[in-house]
């Protein structure tokens, strides 16, 4: 277990997506449980924001065979709870991320992960802190696919897949986290989007509309130490990792 003073936050956990790119894997089950090796996204998600030390609760947002999901989510350690985006096939991720927050106590801290992500617990552990903080991969070569961001004296001045990579520091890698004031602003500014009609963007569009007055902070990640899961290259890859490296093991307990 990672050392932490208390476990104040809500994590929001993204798991709404059909996984198309995955199939036929997914034609029966929702992206988050496809097997790897002989656990699953869902339960390495889970075990990491565990073994972090500061998550209290997990509110995991549905979408895709959520029955599914619902039930996996049994053996949990922590509390969890359940928040249904009934048009994830018609929205993006800013709907899904507004239907967790829905369920976000007063001022309560909160971090969102992407659900088709494996990553270190220690990385979650780091970004708990005051103000706005955001994993970045900044060992990767980007490309027109990644979610890049601009940084200007330690302060992320801009998200964008389509930024120009050589401006660009890195990957921001869909784990963040926010306390305070940036907890509340950036809740708000995302509930905003989505009951203006905001509902085709990504959620980094939203937090591009109020890094003029919230600071969000890079946390420089690599590349060894967290896998995105979109096709089954992802897949095979994920599979090595956990299987060599210790950091992500937790799901198979």
């Amino acid at each position: 277990m990672i050392e932490s003073p208390s476990r104040d936050y809500c994590a929001i956990l993204l798991c709404a997506g059909v996984g198309s790119r995955l199939k036929p894997l997914t034609d029966d089950r929702p992206k988050c449980l496809v097997p790897i090796g002989d656990t699953t996204m869902l339960a390495l998600s889970l075990a990491a924001l565990e073994a972090s030390g500061v998550v209290g609760r997990v509110v995991i947002v549905t979408g895709y065979r959520a029955e599914m999901v619902r039930d996996a989510a049994k053996s949990a350690r922590m509390p969890v709870t359940f928040a249904h985006a009934d048009r994830y096939e018609s929205t993006q991720n800013v709907v899904s991320l507004a239907t967790g927050l829905r369920e976000r106590r007063p001022r309560e801290p909160w971090m969102k992960l992407d659900g088709d992500l494996i990553v270190d617990p220690a990385i979650i552990a780091a970004l708990a802190g005051p103000g706005a903080r955001v994993a970045v991969d900044t060992s990767v070569r980007v490309g027109a696919e990644e979610m890049k961001v601009l940084v200007d004296r330690g302060r992320i001045t801009c998200f964008g897949k389509g930024l120009a990579p050589k401006r660009c520091a890195g990957e921001s890698i869909g784990v963040e986290a926010f306390a305070g004031m940036a907890a509340d602003r950036v809740a708000a500014a995302i509930h905003s989007a989505v009951e203006r009609g905001r509902c085709d963007v990504y959620y980094e569009d939203v937090y591009n509309d109020v890094l003029s007055d919230v600071a969000f902070a890079p946390l420089a990640v690599d590349s060894t130490s967290w896998i995105e899961v979109d096709d089954h290259d992802d897949l095979a890859r994920a599979a090595a990792l956990i299987a060599n490296d210790p950091r992500f093991g937790g799901g198979r307990r």
